[in-house]
Formats: structure tokens, C-alpha cells, sequence
């Protein structure tokens, strides 16, 4: 099992301005490890963040499908070149048309996207001090509440979600999460949801004791999704206290307070005379009690 984080730097045709796509993938891979030359394939699901600096963002689910060949060069590194197609999903907008002009949206349309990629890979030690290392696994879920800055103009609401780890050391662990807010606008008090992923690294105090103090620190992505289809992406940096408590050997429950400082463009919510569509940095933060299970 595979999690992906990559971004494209592109442009929107046919008026040229910069964009990107940022995209978080879960893949499964088959692949033959004991083979130094071997074939690979995998599939999986992406959530596509399409982020426009001029225009309505967009962001979707893809199904994800690839082929292709992994040479293992060491015990520790191997190099891997794969055709991968995505079929995903996005809502189409004219870029010639105004920004609050409801005809410029089409409904989602299913379009397909592959690219050609290579990568080497390093592999975890699997031995520490002459024994075997063990990278313990825990999948889990969480909910809180989280505050949104009054830039996003939405309303502070609930927030749940699901947390994978893996822990690479006594002191540290990695942490892939994706969670969904649903809430409202302050203004219009249209439907609207904010869809984020992150990748954090958790540094704990006290690795075999029940209770286990530790921080938060990493880099996130937000979809913000409004009804009028005035979407957009923020992306943010992630830091804060934790506690995680050993239940049981498998038994996980975590808690924990993360501030975001992340970028929010100010028109993307509602539209008003005589206000800018400039990116600003503001904080927003959430308050988060999960359980996982350890593998």
C-alpha cells in the first residue's frame, strides 16, 4: 500500500495563466519484491486539487490504474518507471466568462488524464542494532470541531476524518490524514464543505509509556466547495500539540489542537463590490479526539 503526494506546474488554456494541480493518492501496488528485475502494477483512488491563479478552481476524485517496471539496484533502493491514467472527475468552466456568471459551470464531466514517471525508492532498514526493525502501521479515525478564520467567510462547524501511520522510529511517527467539514456560508448561508489533506510527522516523548506527549508539525491542502461553484484551494502549514494514549497494545486513542496557517483568497466565498481577490496567509485551527488501531 502506497500514499502519493505530487504537484503539476502547468497553464489553463487558451488564456495562458499559471496553474497547478495538487493531487494525494492511495494506491495498492503488486510487485514481485524478491525479484531484481520485476513487473509492477497498480490501482487506486486520488483526490485532484486543479488550483488557477485567475480562475475558479476545481477539485475531484480520480480512479487511478498503472503499469510498469521496478528495478531493485541494492537491498535498500530501487528505481521504478510506470505509465499511469487517471480517470477522474471535474467540473468545467468557460475561462472566458465572469467569475459570478452561473451559465460559465458545466455539471462534472469525466475526463482522463496519464502521465509517464520515474522514481527511485528507498527502502526502510530492516534491521536495527542486529534485530529485526519493525515500522508498526495503524489506520483510525477522528472528529472535532474546527474555527475557521472569518477570511473564508464559513461557519465554524465539525470535522471528521480518517489517519494513516507508520511509525519509523521509537520517537517518531508519519501521519497521512483526510477529513471533511460540512457547514455554511456567514453570509449567504448557502451549502459549502472543505475537503483537506495533510501529511504531518508526530515527535513523542516517553515511547513506552502509556501516555505519550508529543507535536504536530507539517503541510496541508484545503478544497473549499461552494454551492455557487466559486471553489478554491488554500494550502497551509500544520503545527501543534498532542497527546496519544496506549489503550491497549493495538488500542490507540489520540487528541490533539493544530493551528493552520494557510493561505485563503478572499473573493472565493461570496462576491462584493469594491473587495480584492488577493491571497492572504490567515490562521485557522481544530480541536481533534481519534482512535486508531495498530498493525
Amino acid at each position: 500500500v502506497e500514499a502519493e503526494f505530487d504537484e503539476v506546474y502547468t497553464s489553463r488554456n487558451p488564456v495562458g495563466n499559471a496553474a497547478r494541480q495538487v493531487t494525494l493518492a492511495l494506491h495498492g501496488r503488486f510487485e514481485p519484491q524478491a525479484w531484481r528485475i520485476a513487473p509492477s502494477a497498480l490501482v487506486g483512488l486520488g483526490l485532484v486539487m486543479f488550483d488557477d491563479s485567475d480562475h475558479p478552481d476545481a477539485f475531484g476524485e480520480g480512479y487511478d490504474f498503472g503499469v510498469g517496471v521496478a528495478w531493485r539496484v541494492s537491498d535498500s533502493w530501487r528505481i521504478r518507471g510506470e505509465y499511469l491514467a487517471r480517470y477522474q472527475r471535474f467540473r468545467v468552466r468557460d475561462p472566458n466568462a465572469a467569475i459570478d456568471d452561473p451559465d460559465a459551470s458545466s455539471e462534472r464531466k469525466d475526463l482522463w488524464a496519464g502521465s509517464f514517471r520515474l522514481g527511485a525508492f528507498w527502502d526502510l532498514p530492516r534491521e536495527r542494532g542486529g534485530k529485526p526493525a519493525r515500522y508498526p502501521l495503524g489506520l483510525g479515525v477522528y472528529a472535532g470541531y474546527w474555527n475557521f478564520s472569518s477570511t473564508f467567510r464559513y461557519e465554524s462547524d465539525a470535522v471528521y476524518g480518517l489517519r494513516g501511520s507508520v511509525g519509523v522510529a521509537s520517537w517518531l511517527s508519519l501521519q497521512i490524514e483526510l477529513d471533511q467539514i460540512t457547514t455554511s456560508n456567514k453570509r449567504t448561508e448557502d451549502w459549502a464543505q472543505a475537503v483537506s489533506f495533510a501529511m504531518h510527522g508526530l515527535a513523542e516523548l516517553g515511547s513506552e509509556s502509556q501516555w505519550r506527549p508529543g507535536l504536530l508539525f507539517g503541510v496541508s491542502f484545503m478544497g473549499l466547495d461552494a454551492a455557487g461553484d466559486i471553489d478554491s484551494i488554500s494550502e497551509g502549514f500544520d503545527l501543534g500539540p498532542s497527546l496519544r494514549v496506549r489503550g491497549t497494545d493495538r488500542l490507540h486513542v489520540q487528541a490533539d489542537w493544530l493551528f493552520r496557517y494557510q493561505s485563503g483568497r478572499v473573493n472565493r466565498a461570496v462576491e462584493e463590490e469594491g473587495e480584492t481577490d488577493e491571497i492572504d496567509y490567515v490562521w485557522s485551527s481544530g480541536l481533534r479526539l481519534g482512535a486508531s488501531v495498530a498493525f
